[in-house]
Formats: structure tokens, sequence, C-alpha cells
């Protein structure tokens, strides 16, 4: 009988642990491709050269999370970024010569970097420093006066 009852125990905590396990997952990649879909939007439009059409385009657009989730020195990373592809994008359409592809590849150079392995790691390496940092936050318990 007891051996049963350390299973059914190891059953259960392991249960609760993956549950756990299942949130931060999903807290994960949600935070990870907010990221990167800011990305993008940024690329965008500093591609398009924050024209008027491609910044009413963006916010129309709700596919970014509206809340402020990266803070603001992620944001200022990913601007930078986006800046940096659209250097890459304008040297590129000057580069270029042939009659078929003259002009800007924006939307080829962003989906790029978007889907850059470079990208990816900054977005995980962004999340786990955010949790590094606000853990302690959560073990405590406001107590009202």
């Amino acid at each position: 009988m007891k051996k049963r009852t350390y299973f059914i125990a190891i059953v259960l905590v392991s249960i609760f642990a993956s549950c756990k396990t299942q949130k931060n997952l999903r807290e994960r990649l949600f935070l990870v491709e907010d990221y990167k879909k800011v990305y993008f939007g940024s690329c965008l439009g500093y591609g398009f050269n924050r024209s008027k059409a491609i910044i009413e385009i963006l916010q129309q657009d709700n596919s970014i999370s509206s809340e402020y989730l990266q803070g603001r020195r992620n944001y200022r990373i990913i601007d930078s970024l986006a800046k940096l592809t659209a250097k890459e994008i304008k040297l590129d359409s000057i580069a270029v010569n042939y009659d078929e592809t003259r002009g800007k590849r924006v939307f080829s150079k962003c989906l790029k970097g978007y889907n850059s392995k470079f990208l990816d790691s900054m977005a995980k390496t962004t999340y786990k420093l955010k949790v590094k940092k606000y853990k302690h936050f959560s073990e405590y318990k406001y107590i009202p006066n």
C-alpha cells in the first residue's frame, strides 16, 4: 500500500511540475515571437522610409502586442537592429543593377532578419534575462496593512 501511495504522490508532483513548465514555455514562446514581430514591423517601417502608407498599415495591424512587453532597453535594441537592416536594404538596392531586380527588396530582407538565428537567440536571451531579473518578485506576496 505504501508503494502505491508513493507512486501516486510522484505522479501528482510530476503533473504539477509539467503544468508550470507548459505555462513558462507558452510565455517564452509568446514573448520571443513578440520580440521578432516588433523587429519585423520596425524593419518594414524603416525599409519603406517611414512613409505615411506603411505607418498607417502598421498601426492597423494587430499582430504585435499593444502592451509594452519588451521594456525600453529592448525596444531600443530592436530599433537599432531594424535600422541596420534598413541600411543593408539601401546598400543592396544600390549594388544590384539588374533590370529585373532594381529597387528595394524590403520584405525579403526583413523576413530574412525575422527568420535569422541571430534574432531568435537575441529574443531568447532577452527572455532569460527578464525572467532572471524579475524572478524574485514572484516569491513575495503583497499583504495590505
